[in-house]
């Protein structure tokens, strides 16, 4: 839980961090050169293990390419989408998918059996997220993004936030079966998203080291804010947690985000950070159910 709380704070600040300053770069290059500094860092601390992690994403392919594809979708779009909609409003988004799906593939493939607490506050948090979408999509005044492509974004922190959910599950799975420890994950988890957006923005980024290296400094900064330090924390509870619980731990980050973002330039609106924290606390409520005991009793 003490993780789960780091990968909060560092998540939803840095979230903020992007949406306000990193928008002029694209989504993929701005993915590939935070990941890069990330993929250093694992291997590097992995050390000798290296070989370990090596053998484990031969000896487990098809385990470890699904591991990969969710992680490509997930970051990829949430970046994408942090750079058209605001960091509250995308992280309540993404965050309450994460949880929802978690639900509905923990009853549905593990067949979990939910209490009737924890399926009011996974309906309520539903019912949030459709209103605070709807409301977001009509209202285009008074909010800190000006951003036109509002709907896009919603669309991509939805997929992310699926894929995420996706993820948390079939890595717990993994953890579960095999007993491999985070760092072997994290070694192999990022190749793929390495490079595809590598391919995609491989003249971006030539481009930013040749002619503003600045901007460089600000990503390698940025991915240690928002990647290497919550990636590290949330697969840590991903290894110790149950994946139900990992996906409702996290309804924090949207609240923290819309703390960061009324210190930099105030909502004029009321109406969708109310429904930030409605959704935050929907999933507070749920996550607080499924810590007294996630099955039914009937």
């Amino acid at each position: 839980m003490a993780a789960l709380a780091g990968y909060c704070v560092t998540t939803a600040v840095s979230a903020t961090w992007v949406s306000f300053s990193f928008t002029g770069i694209s989504g993929p290059a701005l993915t590939f050169v935070t990941f890069v500094l990330a993929q250093a860092v694992y291997t590097a601390r992995a050390g000798r293990g290296v070989k370990t992690a090596w053998r484990f994403a031969v000896a487990h392919r098809g385990q470890v390419l699904l591991l990969n594809v969710l992680t490509l979708a997930s970051w990829l779009f949430m970046f994408m989408a942090l750079q058209r909609i605001e960091a509250s409003v995308e992280s309540a988004v993404y965050q309450g998918s994460v949880a929802l799906v978690g639900f509905l593939v923990a009853g549905l493939v593990a067949g979990e059996r939910f209490s009737l607490a924890v399926r009011v506050g996974a309906l309520a948090a539903g019912a949030a997220l459709v209103l605070l979408i709807a409301v977001r999509v009509v209202s285009t005044a008074d909010t800190p993004s000006a951003n036109p492509s509002v709907g896009t974004g919603i669309v991509l922190a939805l997929v992310a936030g699926t894929t995420g959910g996706f993820y948390i599950f079939c890595s717990s799975r993994l953890h579960r079966d095999t007993g491999v420890s985070a760092n072997t994950v994290l070694c192999s988890r990022f190749l793929l998203l390495l490079a595809v957006t590598g391919a995609f923005s491989a003249h971006e980024v030539l481009g930013l080291l040749a002619s503003d290296p600045v901007v460089i400094g600000r990503l390698l900064a940025l991915s240690v804010v928002f990647v290497v330090l919550p990636t590290f924390l949330l697969q840590y509870a991903i290894a110790h947690l149950p994946s139900v619980r990992v996906s409702a731990a996290t309804p924090l980050v949207p609240v923290i985000a819309l703390g960061a973002e009324y210190a930099v330039q105030p909502w004029g609106s009321a109406a969708a950070p109310a429904i930030v924290v409605a959704a935050s606390a929907a999933l507070i409520f749920t996550n607080t159910a499924l810590a007294r005991g996630p099955r039914a009793t009937t």
